[in-house]
């Protein structure tokens, strides 16, 4: 099985990455790499490390169409998993 390289959002208990770990996938924790309330630069950093963004938050979807059109090719490559 590949291993995943994801980033779980502040808005994830410990143990949704205590699972993931423990399926031998690379878990990085947003409060480790960012600052709590910046969700701008969340899809940021998960991108740029190459990280699948883990999140539950309903807000991404309200998101998206406020990234100015010439922005959003930037974004192209963002893969995130949303969970209930």
């Amino acid at each position: 099985m590949p291993v995943l390289r994801l980033l779980l959002d502040h808005n994830l208990p410990d143990s949704v990455a205590a699972v993931f770990e423990e399926y031998g996938h690379e878990v990085h924790l947003l409060r480790d790499v960012l600052l709590p309330d910046s969700p701008d630069l969340v899809a940021a950093v998960s991108e740029e490390n190459d990280w699948i963004l883990v999140s539950c938050d309903k807000d991404f979807r309200s998101i998206a169409p406020r990234v100015p059109r010439g922005m959003r090719m930037r974004f192209r490559r963002l893969s995130r998993i949303s969970l209930d």
